[in-house]
């Protein structure tokens, strides 16, 4: 609202242009911000479809392996030499079983592993269990350590699956101490004649060859993949000392965020400085969860070069804009800002100046009536102008020819009292200041005097006055003396101390002042009247302020408005008469009048 505000008051100009610049960039702007929207949004949805795809080609490769370690624990068990073992230790003594697991078991597995086991490098290590014991653990494998991770109860979920079962993740040691954190897949082995259950071949895959899948075979090079348990847990992930931990930990993301990301799939986080993409797909053997992690830094970049794009295509159509619309605003309003610069040097004062002639179309049309115009205003205020004059003089006239015969009479009555009164000084003294007031009142007929003297004018009235009613008044004069030198109209302060008698003074139930100064402010000459008579009331304040100074109507205001009006005449709207008072304590009248004589 306050934009609109200012641009009402606008030129024709600027309103022109400013509303094509404004209109045009505006839509440029919105559509800058419509592209680079819709790119992002285009680019995020790319980046989410290429980060399922990754999952994907992870699970893919994930089942691949685990089908294929699958069917390495199938061809084992169905090994007939193993089978051919199993079945004699079974059918043998107790103290024959462990002479037959230390030799025969060990030879024919490592018949069996250097066939099928050692060229695979996914297999960590191998045990074999009978009787839910372990009777070979090859790979140098701990069998303490077997036997932590291959419990009974697991075993018995073996036995009665009877397909390849697997476990989560867990540390195996070896003799020599390394450990590995492997997944373990067991199969049942049966006699292929009897269907007798023999016992169970355990196969241990390292978890790096799980964690290979993600870490060579995938493009993102930026991104980061974990495979989580159906507790959350990570059991797999490019650094392992991720496992084992809550993935939420890992992350470093909330539960409430880490929801969102099961229920949705997607998660994109922009709290951080680079934006974070996280990404989930189930794999559905084993309750196992794949996620993707990618910072979006690349993504981040191509954005920033798009939008610094967009931008200079957007800063060089505005430069186009501004330039056309300087352009156009310009051609339409030059032949109608000739015609307001002549306007202007007319209302600067010089009303001879007139409109260009060679001012086409409508706007010359407008020209010429203006100028017609302008000829027959500049003879009405010319007439005017002596007519007013002459009305003002005549008036300032008409008051001073009222105030010196008034005056004397009334003065002239205050010597005859005194003189009855045997008051001979005072007398005199009345005599002396009447002498110099008409004297300086009368200044063989000029119109305009020294400050000085009109100083001199109101001391000897005030004195007489005084004289007069010194019951309920006396003044001080207090002037500046280097206002003295300066000329105004005769008459000016005088009936201003009048009025403060009669109006103010007289009408007071106590003795009051009348305080007169006299000095520079601004640029004028400042006179101030001030007495402590009854003062104005908020009514005829209020009345003042909303018709001007004082109405023709009032007869006792009558010298004031003359006063008022003769210097505004004179001098200019800026000088002339203001009021203030408060009811019961003052009135203080002010003459401002600009120092442009001497």
């Amino acid at each position: 609202m306050v934009f609109i505000k200012k641009i009402k008051n606008f030129s024709l100009k600027n309103k022109i242009f400013v509303s094509n610049t404004l209109i045009i960039t505006v839509a440029l702007l919105f559509f800058a911000i419509f592209a680079n929207q819709v790119f992002s949004e285009e680019l995020m949805e790319r980046t989410k479809r290429s980060s399922i795809r990754e999952i994907d080609l992870i699970n893919i490769n994930l089942d691949t392996m685990i089908n294929s370690i699958e069917d390495y624990s199938r061809v084992i068990a169905s090994e007939y030499r193993l089978q051919k073992e199993l079945v004699e230790i079974k059918h043998t003594s107790e103290a024959d079983k462990i002479l037959l697991k230390n030799l025969r078991i060990k030879t024919a597995m490592s018949e069996i592993v250097s066939n099928i086991i050692s060229p695979n490098t996914q297999i960590a290590g191998i045990a074999v269990f009978e009787d839910k014991k372990v009777i070979y653990s090859g790979h140098s494998i701990d069998e303490k350590s077997v036997n932590k991770i291959i419990h009974n109860d697991y075993l018995e979920t073996v036995y009665q699956i009877q397909r390849p079962t697997w476990t989560g993740l867990a540390p195996l040691e070896f003799i020599d101490h390394r450990k590995k954190d492997v997944f373990s897949v067991s199969k049942l082995i049966r006699d292929r004649n009897t269907g007798e259950a023999l016992g169970v071949v355990t196969l241990f895959v390292d978890e790096v060859n799980i964690s290979n899948i993600y870490t060579k075979n995938i493009a993102n090079a930026q991104g980061s993949y974990y495979i989580v348990d159906e507790n959350n847990k990570v059991i797999s992930s490019y650094n392992k000392a991720d496992l084992y931990k809550d993935i939420g930990q890992v992350l470093k993301i909330k539960n409430s965020v880490y929801k969102q990301l099961q229920d949705k799939g997607n998660l994109l986080l922009t709290d951080k400085k680079i934006p974070v993409l996280y990404s989930m797909k189930a794999y559905g053997k084993f309750g196992w969860k794949v996620i993707s992690v990618s910072v979006l830094e690349e993504i981040v970049s191509e954005k920033n070069k798009i939008r610094s794009i967009i931008i200079w295509i957007l800063i060089l159509c505005v430069i186009i804009v501004f330039i056309t619309s300087y352009i156009i605003s310009h051609t339409v309003t030059k032949p109608i800002y000739l015609l307001l610069g002549t306007m202007e040097k007319i209302k600067d004062g010089n009303i001879k100046v007139r409109a260009c002639g060679e001012l086409n179309g409508e706007v010359g049309v407008l020209a010429n009536g203006f100028n017609m115009l302008m000829n027959q205003l500049e003879q009405s205020m010319e007439q005017i102008y002596k007519e007013q004059k002459l009305k003002r003089e005549n008036e300032f006239k008409l008051l001073q020819s009222q105030i010196k015969p008034h005056f004397l009479y009334n003065t002239m009555e205050t010597i005859s009292s005194f003189i009855k009164l045997d008051m001979k000084e005072y007398a005199l003294t009345t005599i002396q200041y009447l002498s110099n007031f008409y004297k300086i009142s009368l200044s063989r007929g000029n119109e305009m005097i020294t400050v000085e003297e009109e100083v001199k004018i109101i001391e000897s009235y005030l004195s007489i006055q005084r004289l007069r009613y010194a019951e309920y008044m006396d003044y001080t004069l207090d002037f500046d003396n280097t206002i003295f030198k300066y000329t105004i109209p005769k008459l000016t302060i005088q009936p201003l101390v009048e009025n403060a008698i009669y109006h103010g003074l007289k009408q007071s139930q106590s003795k009051g002042i009348i305080l007169v100064k006299g000095y520079i402010k601004e640029g004028s000459i400042i006179i101030e009247v001030l007495d402590t008579g009854v003062g104005l009331s908020k009514e005829r304040l209020d009345e003042i302020s909303r018709f001007g100074l004082l109405r023709e109507s009032d007869s006792r205001s009558f010298g004031l408005r003359s006063i008022d009006e003769r210097l505004k005449l004179l001098y200019g709207s800026h000088s002339g008469i203001s009021i203030k008072s408060v009811q019961g304590e003052y009135t203080l009248v002010t003459v401002s009048i600009p120092l442009d004589s001497k």
